[in-house]
């Protein structure tokens, strides 16, 4: 898998840095980015992850964005109303800074933008799961953590083996466990980071013209979520922040990234959930991006799917290595693997 990647960055760094070349390898279509927390540096919480992105390299980034590309709206893209090169901004997980960074840097520009929140982060007032595990591990070491959750040594030798051993009972449990485990006080460690939303901040983020989408409760991997939990997770999420929104919530962004996530229970719940787009992060360096898509049907019509180009620290210059030249290669690869379908299919 990494190997793949090396190989795929370095054919992509070679090409020219031209759209008309970048056509020549696949269609335009819809190109989707992604952000998460920004911020000067990195907060304990998610240090290393990869996620934080400084303010001053994500105005950057919308500059460059801006010039290049046509930003649209979450309507646009529901509309089918597509202009030549369409770009559309989104956000992942319940991150303050998209409210207090993001909101007045996208103003001064006039672009629009989807954050996907995590509603019971924002009602709990908790961490996010893997970022009190990323915490436990920066402070207590790997091994400690790994022997508080009575992991197998020989199958868990990095945080991502945790993440990717957990059923739904130890997703459950996990947050319980460390604090127990450490004398973690969560909820305290969540208010003195600063980092997480409020219901209120919902709403603010709504009123300021961010549409919100759907990112599941406690962002909770599909493949371990039952029909009930996955309800929980989808559909009362999303009836939870479209109180706090004040206006539906119509997209949907899965955990993760991973196709492989879009289970039946998965699909059953992004359909009662009156979803009309959903989004995955399709080659994340989480090794399972490359599975099939399939999905569900909501309101009579298939939900469409786009896949998403994630950023944290790249540099200007490798923007459109990213979003031009890395999902093409994928896409080809997708293609010479029996492919991956662009709406979620019926689910009976």
């Amino acid at each position: 898998m990494l190997r793949n990647r090396t190989l795929f960055r370095a054919i992509a760094r070679a090409m020219p840095k031209s759209h008309a070349l970048a056509r020549l390898l696949g269609p335009q279509g819809l190109r989707v980015a992604l952000w998460h927390h920004l911020a000067p540096t990195e907060h304990g919480l998610v240090a290393g992850l990869g996620i934080t992105t400084p303010p001053d390299l994500f105005a950057a980034h919308l500059d460059r964005l801006a010039r290049d590309y046509d930003v649209v709206s979450l309507d646009d893209v529901l509309a089918g109303e597509m202009p030549r090169r369409p770009l559309l901004l989104t956000f992942d997980d319940p991150f303050r800074s998209v409210l207090e960074v993001a909101v007045p840097l996208l103003r001064q520009r006039g672009l629009p933008a989807v954050h996907f929140v995590n509603a019971g982060c924002v009602a709990s007032g908790l961490p996010l799961p893997e970022h009190l595990l990323n915490h436990a591990v920066a402070a207590h070491g790997f091994e400690a953590v790994r022997r508080a959750l009575g992991m197998d040594a020989a199958r868990c030798r990095c945080p991502a083996d945790v993440v990717a051993r957990l059923d739904l009972a130890g997703w459950r449990m996990l947050s319980t466990r460390l604090s127990t485990a450490f004398g973690i006080d969560a909820a305290r460690l969540a208010r003195a980071s600063g980092l997480y939303l409020t219901p209120a901040d919902v709403g603010a983020l709504a009123a300021a013209g961010v549409e919100i989408g759907n990112h599941t409760a406690e962002h909770l991997p599909g493949r371990v979520l039952d029909a009930a939990a996955a309800h929980a997770e989808i559909v009362v999420a999303s009836q939870q922040l479209a109180r706090w929104a004040g206006r539906p919530v119509r997209a949907y962004a899965q955990p993760f990234g991973s196709a492989a996530d879009v289970t039946p229970a998965v699909r059953r719940a992004i359909a009662a959930a009156g979803t009309e787009v959903a989004f995955l992060v399709q080659g994340c360096a989480n090794g399972v991006a490359e599975a099939p898509a399939a999905g569900a049907v909501a309101n009579g019509r298939a939900v469409q799917v786009f896949d998403r180009v994630g950023f944290g620290t790249e540099a200007v210059g490798e923007l459109f290595v990213n979003l031009e030249i890395l999902p093409r290669l994928r896409a080809a690869r997708s293609r010479l693997r029996g492919g991956s379908p662009r709406a979620f299919a019926a689910e009976t």
